[in-house]
Order: C-alpha cells, then structure tokens, then sequence
C-alpha cells in the first residue's frame, strides 16, 4: 500500500507543505469556521439523535453550516476521532485542528490523485498545488471547506477516465453531498460518456446512479429547515457570485 504514495512521501516538498498547512491550521480562523461551522458541528457531536439544520433555523442561524450532511460528517469526524487528542496539544484552539483533519487528508487524496493522473508531473503538482499559497491561505487560514467536494470531484475525473462510469457518478454524486454547487459540472460528465452501441444504457445508468446516491445522501436530515440552510442559501450564494 504505501509503495502506492512512494513518489509523494519521499518527497521533500511534501513534509514542507504538512509542517506548513498542520502549523496554520493550529492558529488561524476565520469567523466562517468558528462562529459558524464549529458551534453547528458541537451541537451535531452533542445531540446526534437530533437534527442540527432544524435547531439552527429556528434560532435564526440559517448561514450557520449551508452544506449538506456528508459534508457534516466528514468534517465532524475529525473532532470525533481526534478531538481529544488535539486537547492535549498546546495550541489556542484545539478544536479548529481537529476539524481541519479531515481537510488535510482530502488535501493529500488530491495530490495523489493528481500524480496518478500524471506521475511525471509530481514536481510540478507539489510546487503549483500541493504548496500554492492561495490553496493554503482557503483551507488552512480563512478555513473554507471547499477542498473536500474538490477531491470527490478529482476522483471522480479520474475513474472517469477510467471508464469506471458508475464508480464515477457514485464519487460524483457524493461531492455533491458535500456541497451543492458541484452539480453544476454533472452535464460536463455526461459529455465524456463515449459515444458508442451501448451509450444510452450507460448515460442512463449513470444518471440514475448519481440521482440515487444523491438522494440517499441528502435524506438523512431532510426537512424544510434543512431545504432553506442548504438549498436556498446555496442557490442566493451562487446568485450574489455570478452576479
């Protein structure tokens, strides 16, 4: 298994960026991640039998976590597993660590899935990606959340090209569980189905692959409250964007 990330961890460029990126993650935030998202993920961690997106909405904090819930379990389950841990590190705030993990790790997945793509090129993805300044001040500083729909989106290309068609409307359809907006390159996808005897049996598998597992994502917290945190909010923010 780890022959499989030996061009990545024998890597110099690539300890620089962890250092890096785990150093900021341990100090900076914006309000976004510690107004918002952190308290959303508490009170998820706390009362799980109940659904946050309702409790939230009812208290007037409908920007409070405008993702859906693969998003809330990702990024929860860095402070489920490591949040004890990350108490026990002399640093301002704990917390923002641990729920930055799950971050980090998509942030490799991406790597790597870059470099499969293009081994040659693994140099050039370490120093344009893996330790670009804009990509580490939004995910390490600022604190977005963006880096995880990315990865879904990398792996899905990736088996894409493949022809792995339903493995890729599955990753596909599990970005967008993470964050809506990513439903908008769905179409781009449709468009590298070959065409070939047997196109319209895998463009329709692959439709109805990617509407179910979107589905089932989004099912677990659905409720109007969860409609206007997620769907609404995410279709205003799009609006204001392209306007």
């Amino acid at each position: 298994m780890l022959l499989k990330f030996k061009h990545i961890y024998t890597s110099r460029l690539f300890y620089v960026g962890c250092l890096l990126k785990l150093g900021l993650a341990c100090f900076f935030a914006s309000d976004f991640l510690t107004t918002l998202f952190s308290p959303f993920i508490s009170e998820f961690l706390t009362n799980p039998s109940q659904n946050p997106y309702n409790t939230f909405v009812e208290n007037g904090q409908q920007r409070a976590f405008p993702y859906p819930p693969l998003m809330l379990y990702l990024v929860a389950s860095g402070k489920l597993l490591f949040g004890n841990f990350a108490t026990l590190l002399p640093i301002p705030n704990p917390d923002i660590l641990s729920l930055r993990l799950p971050l980090f790790l998509a942030d490799i997945a991406i790597l790597y899935t870059m470099t499969k793509m293009s081994l040659k090129h693994t140099k050039k993805f370490m120093l344009l990606y893996w330790l670009n300044p804009i990509l580490i001040y939004i995910t390490y500083i600022h604190g977005q959340l963006d880096v995880i729909p990315i990865c879904f989106l990398f792996m899905a290309a990736y088996v894409m090209y493949k022809q792995q068609f339903t493995f890729s409307a599955i990753l596909l359809a599990l970005g967008c569980c993470t964050k809506t907006h990513l439903i908008l390159v769905f179409p781009l996808f449709l468009m590298l189905i070959p065409r070939s005897r047997v196109y319209l049996s895998q463009l329709m598998g692959y439709v109805s692959t990617f509407v179910v597992v979107l589905i089932i994502g989004n099912s677990p917290f659905f409720s109007p409250e969860f409609f206007a945190m997620v769907f609404l909010e995410s279709v205003t923010s799009l609006w204001l964007y392209l306007t």
